[in-house]
């Protein structure tokens, strides 16, 4: 089944489309980088290249954005690699060094008539738990007796890596007051917390990313779709009840699109697996209770107990697209009467 490119890859895509906005980059960078380099760096200058350094085998966990500035009036790389696993690697060092070669080597192809080779900025974008626990360079990766003392650095590669960890205290203090601190506590609220924590948090840094986008609904689609990516279930009570509570009516109203968007996605693949296994019966049936409780649950939340011939109507409502438009028309009903003259 081919995928919307709206879901298929919601890491990578929300990464990509927030970290590589100049207006979310240079002061997020900022914000990283020691004072006296970002002092010195042309941030007017800053440019985003169309090119990825990752192995094909960590492209599913990781992606990377590398853009060039200037300083000083020479020329320099920024780079940033956007960890979206649970742990940090170990052996990142190693990982980092390999990409800044790779940059190296296009600059030299593509800047033959350069004689020096750019400064490379590693930055890693840390969204997991337990803080992060990898070496800060080379020689945390090599082994060496203990007689030797430090003699043999001299012959291992130099270079250290700036690791924003989202899930750290001080990276939110860090940021607090400016707008790409909404967005690292999006990111914190997806890899820390849980259920119904999660939601809260992660709607809550949404709707504080909304008063500096206002009028930017499909970043904020990207945002939702990757949130109930990692939230699992989504056809829950739980889940309908915190969108109800949103006050922000297009971030409401955005929440359960893109939700029937990705339910939808799971029916299609549902039935896909039900022709293999002969269940697809059991599962429809399944997904009506589900979409009936939905909408028995918004009309509880909004108008409180119910009579029971709305109870049993809403009930005896089959279909998918019936269904959605009945939760929709929950939601937006000024009126239980109202309501009703759409059942």
């Amino acid at each position: 089944m081919p995928h919307d490119p709206l879901t298929s890859d919601p890491h990578d895509r929300f990464f990509k489309e927030t970290f590589g906005r100049a207006e979310n980059t240079v002061p997020f960078l900022r914000g990283v980088l020691p004072p006296a380099l970002s002092g010195a760096i042309d941030w007017s200058t800053l440019k985003r290249e169309e090119a990825t350094f990752l192995d094909e085998t960590l492209a599913r966990r990781a992606s990377d954005l590398l853009f060039t500035v200037e300083w000083g009036g020479c020329p320099a790389c920024l780079y940033c690699l956007f960890e979206h696993q649970s742990r940090s690697d170990p052996k990142m060092p190693l990982r980092l060094l390999r990409y800044m070669v790779r940059i190296w080597e296009r600059w030299e192809r593509d800047q033959s008539q350069e004689s020096h080779l750019p400064l490379i900025i590693p930055v890693v974008l840390f969204q997991g738990r337990g803080g992060w626990k990898a070496p800060p360079d080379l020689r945390g990766l090599v082994r060496a007796p203990h007689e030797m003392g430090g003699d043999w650095e001299a012959f291992v590669p130099v270079f250290r890596y700036a690791v924003v960890d989202v899930a750290d205290p001080g990276t939110r203090d860090r940021f607090a007051a400016l707008h790409v601190g909404s967005i690292l506590e999006f990111l914190r609220s997806i890899a820390v917390e849980k259920d119904v924590l999660r939601l809260e948090a992660a709607f809550a840094a949404l709707t504080d990313l909304l008063r500096f986008r206002d009028d930017d609904l499909a970043y904020v689609r990207t945002a939702l779709t990757y949130l109930f990516r990692a939230s699992g279930d989504i056809d829950t009570p739980v889940f309908h009840e915190h969108v109800l509570r949103l006050e922000d009516a297009r971030l409401r109203e955005e929440a359960m699109s893109i939700a029937e968007m990705l339910r939808k996605e799971g029916r299609e693949e549902g039935r896909d697996e039900g022709r293999e296994e002969g269940r697809e019966e059991g599962r429809e049936e399944g997904r009506e209770e589900r979409g009936q409780e939905a909408v028995l649950e918004a009309l509880e939340l909004r108008f409180g107990h119910l009579p029971v011939e709305v109870s049993s109507s809403v009930r005896s409502v089959r279909g998918a697209v019936r269904l959605r438009d009945l939760l929709r028309s929950a939601i937006q009903a000024p009126s239980l009467e109202d309501f009703r003259k759409s059942l």
